[in-house]
């Protein structure tokens, strides 16, 4: 716990057994027919598949987040992607500042909303944020060669980033590539900085992004999903 909370992030390995790691990777390809022209992977996946309502409640996964965070996390968004060699993208160093909710108001100290996939997102407060915790659950080994994640150490805890700021943020600190054999996980803040390259060696590299969070939002405004 104290490491993440330093550096924004860990590498955990062998939360998931290899053979349930295939069980869900066959599950999960059926879905991609499913989006159409969404070729990366699934958004809004907790109401396609009845078995990650069923993963983010168990001890393996709860024992993370509730350590991070506390007894009364829940999931609030889960993302399936999946880089293979027809869709081996690259994706800009950022932070996580949007999140899903069920409608939009206009509140004090959200902004930049969006609608995605016919989902209403939203930048809330640094506060929401850091009672957030990722875990990105990994179906396949990703290597240096896969296109794993790259982070930025302790970027976390300068809030909010401005895009001025990133930039010079990107070039003036070293980065951590973080890999992680089947079955392992990056647990990280929403705020870490982070970018996804292009594979060198494309595969497959299929990861469940799953978002936590244990703290209400500003009323009337509600969590898209709640699990």
């Amino acid at each position: 716990m104290n490491q993440f909370w330093l550096r924004g992030f860990s590498v955990l390995e062998g939360v998931l057994s290899p053979d349930y790691c295939n069980l869900l990777a066959t599950r999960l390809d059926k879905l991609l027919p499913l989006q159409g022209s969404l070729k990366a992977g699934v958004r809004d996946l907790f109401r396609l598949s009845p078995e990650l309502n069923r993963l983010v409640r168990t001890r393996a996964i709860r024992s993370v987040v509730e350590s991070l965070l506390s007894a009364e996390a829940f999931a609030v968004r889960a993302i399936f992607f999946d880089k293979t060699p027809e869709t081996n993208w690259y994706v800009t160093w950022h932070q996580d500042t949007t999140i899903s909710v069920k409608e939009k108001h206009e509140v004090s100290g959200y902004d930049a909303w969006s609608k995605k996939h016919g989902i209403w997102h939203v930048r809330p407060p640094r506060e929401v944020l850091e009672r957030m915790v990722t875990v990105r659950l990994h179906l396949d080994p990703c290597n240096n060669e896969e296109g794993p994640l790259h982070v930025i150490t302790d970027s976390h805890r300068r809030g909010i980033i401005p895009a001025s700021v990133m930039q010079q943020c990107v070039r003036e600190t070293a980065k951590c590539s973080c890999t992680v054999d089947r079955g392992g996980a990056v647990v990280m803040s929403p705020l870490l900085l982070h970018a996804s390259p292009k594979a060198l060696r494309p595969s497959r590299r299929r990861v469940l992004h799953f978002e936590f969070a244990d703290i209400e939002l500003s009323p009337p405004l509600d969590w898209y999903d709640r699990r």
